[in-house]
């Protein structure tokens, strides 16, 4: 080889251009590429192969063949269509004379078809219920065969107003317009629902005072129909017209959703068994289990018992009867109650209560700070401030005997009467005043204030 064709070779060496192919010397096909040369296909799916021949006009392009490597999984035609048939893998060769080029094809399984439900339709769309009716809407589902009919779920807009099952029973308990929403999946289907008062008799019932006294009062209660169940209970009339109730119309309403919360069941049956009563009644408010479980009434306060019938869904049955009644007030005691704090300490005192007779009397401390806030704002405003304190504490501690005394007492840290929750360098008020279960307050109310020490 000559020098001048070494330098040729060496050149082209160094050259980064694609080594020509050398041409064919009878015309035909030197080279194939394929488009595109890799290609995933689901099972049914098709795909068109592109194939470029070089030289573009050789003369052996008409007889390239097209053939799969895997029948099973894919199939080609003469044109170059794949059609992708079980999962795998395989290679489509496209060949011509001595050369050919191959396309890597992998089949992935088809995906199996949602059945889901596309629409709901209610029947009834809309209704109009009386207070304790039910009714039994009928949902139906395009496509009937759907798979996630079991997906069903049923709820309704406002609770208050009814309730729904499982299964799609409705039933009405307050008046108002509410939605009853049948979904599955993304479909859903509404009913709207309007619930009317029910037209109710007239509760027939007998009441009898036994005692009305200042903290506890007493009633006979004799129902027409002794076998029907019904409910009873007193309630502050304060309370009852405060905004969280709003007035003896909405009583039955919260009385259910105390049953609720006290038994932990949404059964009707199970409240009416917790709560309900049937036959003569002694209703004392002090050992009334099924009421509010008020052991201490307020003295000289307006109260209301009421009493209205149950039906099976403990909604009343009956219109509610009402019983206004005023607990005593009474403060005829002789006894002559003193107070002397004699001493402050970090977290107790010394302090004398004295006594001119044996007449029960209660005491008890509390934080100034607590004590000026319910003089400026008390609970009961019907009361005044101090008789509203003192209502309200007795309330708060009618099962703590120890608060509750008779004759003189002396109070000092090494009796350990008093409670150890005096704070250190803390203004309290030791608060006295004659009690009598039956009458209520029996002297006026006697505070002391005091300071307690800080502690070193």
């Amino acid at each position: 080889m000559s020098a001048a064709m070494l330098l040729f070779v060496a050149a082209c060496d160094d050259d980064n251009s694609p080594t020509p192919i050398p041409p064919s010397e009878d015309g035909q096909v030197t080279a194939i590429t394929l488009e595109p040369a890799s290609a995933e296909l689901i099972q049914g799916e098709t795909l068109q192969l592109k194939a470029s021949f070089t030289p573009a006009d050789a003369t052996n392009i008409k007889d390239a063949k097209w053939s799969v490597g895997n029948p099973d999984i894919a199939s080609v035609s003469e044109s170059g269509i794949v059609t992708a048939k079980q999962v795998g893998k395989t290679t489509v060769i496209c060949k011509a004379g001595k050369v050919e080029a191959s396309c890597a094809i992998t089949v992935k399984e088809k995906p199996v078809e949602e059945n889901l439900v596309t629409s709901i339709t209610l029947e009834p769309s809309s209704a109009e219920l009386i207070q304790g009716e039910t009714l039994q809407l009928k949902a139906s589902f395009t496509p009937a065969d759907a798979t996630n009919i079991s997906d069903i779920e049923w709820t309704v807009r406002h609770p208050n107003i009814a309730s729904v099952s499982n299964e799609g029973l409705v039933t009405a308990k307050e008046v108002g317009d509410t939605e009853i929403i049948c979904k599955v999946g993304k479909a859903e289907a509404v009913c709207t629902l309007k619930v009317t008062e029910k037209q109710m008799e007239k509760a027939d019932f007998e009441v009898n005072v036994v005692e009305i006294g200042a903290t506890q009062v007493r009633f006979n209660i004799i129902p027409k129909d002794k076998n029907a169940p019904y409910f009873c209970d007193v309630i502050p009339v304060s309370t009852l017209n405060c905004e969280n109730i709003g007035g003896i119309k909405n009583i039955a309403k919260k009385d259910r959703e105390w049953w609720e919360m006290v038994t932990g069941s949404k059964d009707p049956a199970a409240w009416i068994k917790a709560f309900g009563y049937k036959g003569d009644l002694q209703y004392d408010s002090q050992s009334n289990e099924n009421g509010s479980g008020i052991k201490c009434m307020f003295w000289g306060m307006d109260y209301m018992l009421y009493i209205y019938g149950l039906d099976e869904n403990a909604m009343p049955s009956t219109k509610i009867l009402e019983v206004p009644f005023k607990t005593a007030h009474h403060r005829d005691s002789e006894n002559k109650i003193s107070v002397e704090v004699i001493k402050t300490f970090a977290e107790n005192i010394h302090a004398k209560i004295t006594t001119t007779n044996d007449d029960p009397w209660f005491f008890l401390i509390e934080s100034k700070k607590f004590w000026d806030k319910r003089m400026t704002d008390p609970y009961y405003p019907e009361l005044g401030p101090e008789e509203s304190f003192a209502n309200d504490m007795l309330i708060r501690n009618f099962d703590i005997p120890f608060l509750f005394k008779k004759g003189n007492l002396e109070i000092t840290p090494e009796t350990q009467i008093v409670p150890p929750t005096l704070r250190p360098d803390r203004e309290y008020v030791l608060v006295v005043f004659g009690f009598d279960p039956a009458k209520g307050s029996t002297t006026k109310i006697i505070v002391t204030p005091f300071k307690t020490q800080p502690k070193f």
